[in-house]
């Protein structure tokens, strides 16, 4: 999740500036961003969003890990960008008139993709976890998502093809 003011402070550059970066990554399809799934105000985060590589391996070489991923420390965030830039780019591909959002409240609840058909106003909904059982959050239940599914290391490959 990225705050544009934080990473603004932290390099010593305007807001607007930063916001230029990453428009400019986007533009050369180096990352793209996810904005928040926003229907009730009061309860739910949405001052942020999240960024994420189309490509694991500019990824890497921009925070210098290389290392096998069965050691890494950041495998949680390796699944989910790599399922979630898997599905965003068949979906691209395919033109299936999805909008992408991740969904996050201040309760601490939680939902990695969102997809929303704008034709039929179906909703998708998908939760990464990289081991152990997952309950899928029934807090998003109040959305009636018309699909939910929980990837892990087991099943990615179902949706990264």
């Amino acid at each position: 999740m990225i705050n544009l003011n934080e990473l603004a402070a932290q390099l010593g550059v305007s807001r607007n500036t930063v916001d230029q970066y990453i428009s400019i990554l986007e533009k050369y399809f180096l990352v793209f961003r996810l904005q928040p799934f926003e229907r009730n105000l009061r309860s739910e985060i949405n001052s942020k969003h999240k960024i994420y590589f189309w490509d694991l391996g500019v990824r890497n070489a921009a925070i210098h890990r290389f290392i096998p991923f069965a050691t890494r420390d950041d495998r949680g965030a390796l699944l989910e960008n790599l399922v979630i830039a898997s599905i965003l780019k068949r979906n691209y591909y395919a033109r299936r008139p999805f909008n992408a959002y991740f969904w996050r409240t201040y309760q601490g609840y939680e939902i990695d993709l969102v997809l929303e058909n704008m034709q039929n106003q179906e909703l998708w909904a998908f939760q990464m976890m990289i081991s152990g059982k997952v309950a899928f959050s029934h807090a998003f239940d109040v959305y009636q998502p018309t699909h939910k599914f929980v990837v892990n290391l087991d099943n990615a490959y179902r949706f990264c093809w």
